[in-house]
């Protein structure tokens, strides 16, 4: 733990956020380029995501390379607001994609389940909402406490409403799945356990916070697993890694999504900490 802090204590946690928010942008493209290949491309909108973000992904890594705090802040700061609003935009018109389907609205329980998924878009938004509260400006070129404070309590919050998001996504692609594997329910209890946690420590349990590094270790762990699982499980197909098993089976990296959150979890409870 101490070599952990010793590493941490040169680089500023918004910094790694930064950084961490650049490289989970690349197995988040191969989701959205999947998801809107199936959509057969059918809305020129639907090609934003796809150019957008591996530009938000140079913009984080050259964020990343400067050296001074506050250079990095403000280079980055319009990428994660361009990510944030791509998301809300997104959600939007998913929004649209199930309310155009048959019965609208008033058939939403068949619609949100057979439609666009609605929180992929939403994740988007919330990664770029961290991305924002990592690159705020700041009076001086060092970082204060304060600021740092904040930034996790900011984290926090964007982390229990992503783990709810992500409970409801596995809930979803698992219940289609049948449950066939009782490994399939771990994500989607999991999820709400940590959304809890983070919650808790918002309100300072002393609990909750001396749960949050060793649990959101275990999410990072889980999603890695589930990443095998999706693997081994396509493997199995007929065509083994083929572009068709790709495409029809289980969506590889989403359990990514619960280890990229775990590991912010495990940041912000080691920064969390008094120095």
């Amino acid at each position: 733990m101490r070599v952990i802090r010793a590493i941490f204590g040169h680089v500023s946690l918004a910094r790694l956020l930064r950084v961490g928010l650049a490289l989970a942008v690349v197995p988040l493209l191969y989701e959205i380029v999947v998801l809107h290949y199936r959509g057969a491309f059918h809305s020129r909108f639907m090609w934003a995501p796809v150019v957008s973000l591996p530009v938000v992904m140079a913009g984080g890594v050259a964020a990343g390379l400067q050296k001074d705090e506050r250079r990095s802040r403000e280079l980055f700061r319009p990428f994660a607001w361009w990510m944030t609003i791509l998301g809300t935009l997104g959600t939007f018109f998913h929004l649209r994609g199930i309310a155009r389907q048959m019965g609208g609205l008033h058939n939403w329980k068949y619609n949100a389940v057979t439609g666009p998924p609605l929180p992929a878009p939403v994740q988007v938004a919330l990664l770029g909402l961290v991305g924002v509260a990592a690159s705020w400006r700041i009076p001086n070129n060092e970082a204060t406490r304060d600021d740092e404070r904040q930034l996790i309590h900011s984290g926090r919050q964007f982390n229990a409403f992503s783990y709810l998001l992500i409970g409801t996504e596995a809930a979803y692609y698992h219940w289609t799945g049948n449950f066939f594997n009782p490994s399939m329910y771990i994500p989607v209890a999991l999820s709400p356990l940590m959304a809890l946690v983070h919650t808790a420590s918002l309100c300072r349990s002393r609990l909750a916070r001396a749960l949050e590094l060793p649990f959101s270790t275990l999410a990072a762990l889980v999603g890695l697993v589930g990443f095998g699982f999706h693997i081994a499980n396509i493997l199995r197909r007929p065509g083994a890694l083929s572009w068709q098993s790709l495409f029809y089976g289980p969506p590889v990296v989403a359990p990514l999504q619960l280890s990229a959150h775990g590991l912010i979890g495990a940041l912000l409870a080691l920064f969390s900490e008094e120095k």
